[in-house]
This record gives C-alpha cells, structure tokens and sequence, in this order.
C-alpha cells in the first residue's frame, strides 16, 4: 500500500471543497483535492443560485476575495436573476430585489478544481475516502487502497459527509436545517 503525506486532505470537489483547495495552495501548503466522481461536477447536482458580488459585498462587508465565489466566468452562467421569491405554506409568498446568477453546476464545479489545481492543489478524480485514519485518510482509487497522511482532512462531500460523520462531527438531520427550490 502507498503512502502519500500532504498538508491538507480535501475530501469533495464541489463549491467549498475547490475553494479550500485553492485557498489552501495559494498559501504555499500541499494539498490534495479528492472527488468521488469520475468527472468533476458530474452527476448535476443542486445549488445553480449565486448571489451576484455586488449583493455578497452588501451582505458580508468585511469579507475577502468574494471574487472567487460570487464572480463566476460568463460561460458557467446560465442565467441572470434580479429577484428572489419565497413561498410559503399556505400560499403566501414574498419576491425581493436581489439580483445574483444561475450557472450550470458542471462547468463551474470544473473551473473552481482547474482554480485549485493552478493554485497548485494536486486533483484526484474517481478517489474515494474509505475511512479516517489516525494521520489522514485511507483512499481507494483506481482500484487500489493508498494511506494518505495530512495534518488537516477538511470534510466538504456534501451534507451527509462520510468523512464529517467518520470524525464524529454532527450532521444535520433537522428539515428546518435544509432549503429546498427549483426552478
């Protein structure tokens, strides 16, 4: 078995997993970026709404490098939204101004990885995060188990982690603790 050693493990190349990774490579550490699929940002998955940057900059005033998140390239966007509408049981709704970008998940997922990989992250595809181990993880891939030591695993496979429940970390099971939308 092949051990590997790395500053930072990031389990999951979605949103928050990439911008770890780059984050984390920028600084001049080692990182390692898994993600259990294949291809990156394949299967679709939910949460196409992003706030646009000028409403993130109104929102979180004090806040760094919102670019990174809240600027995606015109070729992820899909759409551009200027409302928000919530609706309640009973019929009820409520639409504010509020204007933000719809992107198709697949091609953002990719450039948030390509992101972390030119800061330097090393990307894995189709590597999955067997179990937690006193010094990192264990990782399948390719068919074979690796031990991969790191200081720091950063749990960001989504909101049924395996890595955050393997941590012994709380993870949500409330309804209240979810949104739901479609469009």
């Amino acid at each position: 078995m092949e051990e590997r050693d790395y500053d930072v493990i990031v389990v999951g190349a979605g949103p928050a997993g990439s911008l770890t990774a780059r984050e984390a490579a920028s600084r001049g550490l080692r990182v390692l970026l898994i993600d259990r699929s294949l291809e990156i940002g394949v299967p679709d998955k939910c949460g196409e709404f992003i706030p646009s940057l000028e409403e993130m900059r109104r929102l979180a005033p004090k806040a760094e490098d919102l670019e990174a998140l809240f600027d995606p390239p015109g070729w992820c966007i899909l759409n551009r939204t200027s409302r928000v509408r919530f609706s309640f049981p009973g019929g009820f709704e409520v639409s504010i101004p509020f204007k933000g970008v719809i992107v198709e998940r697949k091609l953002y997922d990719k450039y948030l990885a390509v992101e972390a990989a030119r800061a330097g992250a090393e990307l894995m595809p189709n590597a999955k995060a067997i179990a937690l181990t006193g010094k990192g993880i264990l990782l399948k891939h390719s068919g074979s188990l690796s031990e991969v030591s790191a200081r720091v695993v950063v749990a960001a496979d989504g909101a049924y982690s395996l890595m955050a429940r393997r941590g012994g970390l709380p993870v949500p099971r409330d309804p209240y603790d979810y949104a739901v939308g479609y469009q």
